[in-house]
């Protein structure tokens, strides 16, 4: 039992050293995978010994939240404390339900409930059939964006069903310890970031008043039939222009490309970019409904991290630096995002909005 517990405490110690590198934690829509070891103590009245056990747990996150699992728990060889000495092994499969707390962290605690059925088979004899119902809590630990430590502490009732003792239930403990691997998923959008200064808008200079002179009256002209006044023509909004002060720029981190404005038209908006955008990629994410770009080797050069918009469905765009890539966040206003389709121009990209 005792080199258990030594391997537990040092799965928490490596928690501590590794390096900050994971960009996103529990990925909503993934598979996950987690072999794992620990030990199980059985209560004194079901006068079996405790012993370690191993297992695996197969999982699918249907949210950022909640995810669903399938766990198989066995510990082989427990023995009888009372009589006739019997050897035992113990094997446990349930279905459980887990709600993760703080999943685009990168230590990311959840709680875990669910039920099932245990077979404890002796070496000699009659094989038993209890149901099984189990609580815990437990964490995650995030190396990268795809694996994790992980550990998990759960309270079991071993619910007999025609044990000779003729007890109700048993209150048993399992604490386990293991890696999990996380396979596909989507990535969240950044969260939401601190209102920052507004992004002073360019404007041409005015131009100034004209000195009106008076004009003598003309001569009286020949009355001529009335017609009709022309009809206006429609006054279009005009596209609103944000662009980075000399001084944010310098002070934007270095990157090959660098976002130095934003567009913003009565159906579309521009990404101005320094240089020809190499590669990007877009995905779409729902509660709130968000447009997500990826533009690889770039960097936010407007010096702010949000932009109100308030135009064609689009509340705000917000932006953020990683590692390798830029990523910008068109906040839905409604419930979800138009149609849209984009396009390359020769300053970056264009996001143009269509009719639904």
């Amino acid at each position: 039992m005792r080199k258990y517990q030594v391997l537990f405490m040092a799965v928490l110690f490596l928690c501590g050293l590794q390096p900050s590198v994971a960009l996103a934690a529990n990925l909503p829509y993934s598979l996950s995978v987690t072999p794992f070891a620990g030990g199980y103590v059985f209560e004194g009245n079901q006068h079996l010994t405790n012993k370690p056990i191993y297992g695996l747990a197969a999982g699918y996150n249907f949210g950022e939240h909640w995810a669903i699992e399938a766990v198989y728990r066995g510990a082989p060889d427990s023995h009888t404390t009372s009589g006739v000495q019997t050897a035992w092994s113990a094997h446990s499969v349930s279905t459980d339900i887990l709600y993760h707390f703080f999943p685009e962290q990168r230590f990311v605690p959840y709680a875990a409930a669910g039920g099932g059925l245990m077979l404890l088979v002796p070496r000699h004899g009659h094989t038993y059939k209890d149901g099984i119902v189990d609580y815990g809590v437990g964490f995650k630990y995030f190396l990268t964006d795809y694996v994790a430590l992980r550990a998990d502490v759960r309270h079991i009732f071993d619910i007999t069903m025609g044990d000779a003792v003729r007890r109700s239930f048993y209150n048993n403990l399992a604490y386990t310890a293991g890696v999990t691997f996380q396979l596909g998923g989507v990535k969240p959008a950044a969260r939401v970031v601190e209102e920052q200064k507004p992004v002073k808008e360019v404007e041409s200079p005015r131009p100034a008043p004209e000195v009106v002179k008076p004009v003598p009256a003309p001569a009286p002209e020949p009355a001529v039939a009335p017609t009709e006044a022309p009809v206006p023509a429609p006054v279009q909004e005009a596209p609103l222009t944000l662009t980075a002060e000399k001084g944010e720029l310098a002070a934007a981190p270095a990157a090959a490309i660098l976002l130095t404005g934003i567009t913003i038209d009565k159906d579309s908006l521009e990404i101005v970019i320094t240089k020809h955008i190499g590669a990007y990629k877009t995905f779409t994410l729902s509660q709130p409904s968000r447009l997500v770009i990826d533009v690889d080797g770039a960097a936010n050069g407007l010096g702010v991290k949000r932009i109100p918009v308030h135009r064609f469905g689009i509340s705000a765009v917000r932006f953020g630096n990683h590692t390798d890539f830029l990523r910008i966040v068109l906040e839905a206003s409604q419930g979800r995002l138009l149609p849209y389709r984009i396009e390359e121009t020769g300053k970056g990209l264009k996001v143009i909005m269509t009719s639904p």
